[in-house]
């Protein structure tokens, strides 16, 4: 073993320590057994109040043409910095060169590990600041690096202390042929946990013309800052490359990476002020992989994910500005469930990551934002993914500020913001799945919320009210282009269900559900329950979607899956179940149900189709409602009450359901057909514009006493208005019953059902006004165009107002 260290503890003043210009050639073989291979090391402690830890490990060259082997660490850069008021440790200009034929090996960390420490420590926990840097340092390896836990190669800055500062920039990894570490290829990491944390991972270069290889991430980068009050991890300016025939990610020793590239930044402030702030950047980074390069995991073939949580949801978490290239492979594959190919997502907070389709969400959630990024798939390039159930579109940006609980009320008026994002396909993008609920590229923004919860108490009293609030979903100014005769192609060997050629979505919708039983004991038995729903905003404004090529979606069965979809829904639900049994008193039971719809807007759009769309069950009796190309709005209302009440002294229950739609728009949208859109399922149109604002209140009340209930339903506004539809193309829905070529639909109606209780329905207004409709083309449908305007009521108290013109 070879071992340059330098320790410096003076007790009670500053303490360094370096390491640095020193140079290590080896032409044989170096081995640590129980120890390290080679080790350059430094350490600083100062126990002193006021005084500092400053260890350095810099400007060392290590060349390696013969063969380094540890069971603990093959090569390691380590700067270990303590301190009572303050820490620095800096792992910085170092230079490994590892040639052709050489080996460097790790056991329990890394083949070639860089790693700074620092921290502080006081009579309370830790004081003072607390800085760890890896920065401008090079690793070349043109041999082989790995047969280790961590990582083939990485570079680790971690810093704990009251003020934690950590940095990995500048630096530059390359590989020309093989590394390999079970939880990474190579890793950058930037890890800080303080009053104040803030970790950053800048300007560095990894460049693989070889194979990097892993179980869970070829590569891998992460930001993390764990903070009591203000944290911040960023993830900005990096490139990664992948060459021709080379590979990151892949299958080579067996089980497959979780994910080809994985990049994550998380911030965490958990600390009661109001003001402390999580913030998670991913921007400004460069992902390349060259024609006939690969880039594979199971799960993931590309994955840049934000992730931000504090106590009152003040932060920003954004991928913005990054650029994805590919003229290779970009694979995601698994026998059970497989993610995105490319992935870029925002997560408001933790537990939205969803991995495996878990609704289990968080009170609160951060902003976020996806803008301005760009992904490009030339006309060697694919990207796909395939798994038995496929959870996501093979190309999907995600910005969700989603909010939900399972013990009480959550909200807050958080944004989500996919804007501005430039998607542009040559190649072949494809999804595949006996179950999939993915599709082709996806642009995704959720700012809604959802509650389910459900419990039984033993007797007394329980009262209850979950109030959900929704915040602002905008899907804003993205342009998606699918060029490729090689198409865009979403298949189910089963099952497609929302799985889209091309989708668009802001979904700011509210979906809430509580119920109680109260039973046992000796006396009366009391549960009141409440569910409030307030949709927000929803805007899917000013995109432009280009088809000149081929979509198609095709399944056994099919069910709400189109070719290209803009769909814009600010709707809201709410339920309650309220059953109280007294066995030797009274029992009593309220339930209370309340939903607003929101404001949902899809407007001054663009949709062109020169190409194919093919939308296709192949079991008709089972498919339906895939549309060709769907603009769609909804901020719809629908709330239901039960309640139940028995007991021995009496049973009195009461129950009411309340639902009020919102504003539903489609408005100034251009769609132009001149090429050929086939859909073969049942309810499908060929080209549909659609707004609904309508109002469904139900209530059911049962008592072995007495019993009050009522409903009430107002439907809100639907419109469809000042929209231009060209076909001079072929439309054909013949294959489907039920099937229109062309379809406006605005509905407003309200239902209002009370078991015989208080009821009251008050249809909206429903308009489609001012289109233009030019067929120049052929029409193959059921219905050829329709225009329908649907206001409706079953009470009859007010004029049914319902026109369809065919």
């Amino acid at each position: 073993t070879v071992r340059i260290t330098a320790y410096a503890n003076p007790g009670y003043d500053d303490a360094t320590a370096d390491v640095d210009h020193n140079l290590i050639e080896n032409s044989v073989h170096i081995e640590g057994n129980d120890t390290f291979g080679v080790h350059l090391g430094s350490c600083a402690y100062s126990a002193g109040n006021g005084n500092d830890g400053e260890s350095e490990v810099g400007y060392n060259s290590v060349n390696n043409t013969g063969g380094i082997e540890s069971d603990i660490t093959g090569l390691q850069f380590l700067a270990i910095a303590g301190g009572y008021s303050g820490a620095d440790a800096s792992v910085n200009s170092n230079v490994v060169d590892n040639a052709a034929d050489a080996y460097i090996v790790g056991g329990g960390l890394s083949g070639v590990d860089m790693t700074a420490f620092a921290a502080t420590s006081g009579c309370c926990g830790p004081v003072g600041d607390a800085d760890a840097s890896v920065e401008d340092n090079s690793i070349t390896n043109d041999g082989y690096l790995g047969d280790s836990f961590l990582s083939g190669a990485s570079m680790n800055a971690i810093a704990i202390g009251e003020n934690a500062d950590t940095i990995v920039a500048r630096n530059t990894i390359i590989n020309t042929d093989e590394m390999f570490g079970f939880l990474s290829g190579t890793a950058l990491n930037a890890i800080s946990v303080g009053e104040d944390a803030t970790a950053e991972i800048a300007a560095n270069s990894i460049d693989n013309s070889g194979g990097i290889y892993s179980y869970v991430a070829g590569v891998m980068v992460n930001s993390v800052a764990f903070s009591g009050e203000d944290s911040e991890a960023i993830v900005v300016g990096n490139t990664i490359n992948n060459a021709a025939n080379s590979t990151i990610g892949s299958y080579k020793y067996g089980s497959g990476a979780f994910a080809g590239i994985m990049v994550n930044a998380i911030a965490i402030s958990k600390y009661s002020s109001p003001f402390v702030e999580a913030d998670a950047k991913i921007n400004g980074n460069e992902i390349t992989n060259a024609e006939n390069g690969v880039i594979e995991g199971r799960f993931n073939g590309i994955a840049l994910r934000a992730m931000g949580e504090d106590i009152m949801s003040e932060g920003d978490v954004t991928v913005n500005g990054n650029m994805i290239s590919n003229d290779g492979l970009v694979f995601a594959g698994e026998d059970k469930y497989t993610d995105s190919a490319v992935k870029l997502a925002a997560y408001g907070n933790l537990t939205n990551i969803d991995l495996f389709g878990d609704s289990y969400s968080a009170p609160l959630a951060n902003d976020t934002e996806v803008n301005g990024n760009t992904i490009t798939n030339s006309g060697t390039g694919a990207m796909v993914n395939a798994g038995e159930i496929v959870l996501d579109s093979a190309v999907s940006l995600r910005a969700d500020s989603t909010t939900g609980d399972r013990g009480g009320a959550f909200g807050k008026y958080a944004s989500a913001e996919v804007n501005s994002n430039l998607i542009e396909n040559a190649g072949f993008i494809g999804s595949y799945a006996v179950i999939n609920l993915g599709g082709g590229i996806e642009l995704t923004a959720r700012a809604g919320g959802d509650a389910y919860d459900s419990g039984t108490s033993s007797g007394g009293g329980f009262e209850d009210d979950y109030v959900g609030l929704a915040g602002s979903a905008d899907v804003n100014n993205n342009t998606i282009t699918n060029s490729s005769s090689e198409s865009i192609h979403v298949a189910a060997a089963y099952e497609l269900i929302d799985a889209d050629g091309i989708a668009l979505n802001a979904d700011a919708s509210v979906d809430m559900y509580r119920s109680e039983t109260v039973s046992g004991g000796f006396g009366s038995n009391v549960a009141d329950i409440g569910s409030y729903s307030y949709a927000g905003d929803a805007d899917v404004e000013g995109n432009l979607v280009e088809n000149s090529g081929s979509i198609e979606v095709t399944g056994h069965m099919g069910e709400d899956s189109q070719g290209i979809v803009l769909a814009a829904d600010a709707w809201a639900y709410a339920g309650s179940d309220a059953r109280a049994y007294a066995p030797s008193g009274s029992a009593t039971a309220n339930a209370n149900s309340d939903a607003s719809g929101g404001v949902a807007q899809v407007n001054n759009n663009e949709v062109i189709n020169s190409g194919t769309i093919t939308t296709y069950g192949e079991d008709l009796n089972d498919s339906g409602y895939m549309q060709g190309i769907l603009l769609t709005s909804s901020a719809s209302a629908g709330a239901d009450s039960n309640t139940l009440a028995t007991g021995v002294s009496g049973g009195y229950a009461s129950g009411g359901a309340t639902a009020e739609a919102g504003t539903a728009e489609v408005h100034n949208n251009n769609v132009v057909n001149s090429g050929t859109i086939d859909t073969g399922a049942h309810y499908s149109t060929g080209i549909e514009l659609s707004a609904f604002a309508w109002a469904d209140a139900e209530s059911s009340v049962s008592a072995s006493s007495s019993d009050t209930k009522y409903a009430q339903a107002s439907g809100g506004n639907a419109s469809v208005f000042d929209n231009n539809i060209s076909n001079s193309g072929n439309i054909s829905t013949v294959n489907g019953e039920d099937s229109t070529g062309i379809l406006l639909y605005a509905d407003a109606s309200a239902w209002a059902w009370s078991d015989g209780g208080s009821e009251h329905a008050q249809a909206g207004i429903a308009e489609v006004a001012d289109n233009s409709i030019d067929n120049s083309g052929i029409i193959q449908a059921w219905e050829g165009i329709v225009l329908e305007a649907r206001a409706y009521h079953p009470l009859r108290t007010i004029p049914v107002r319902s026109v369809r013109h065919t």
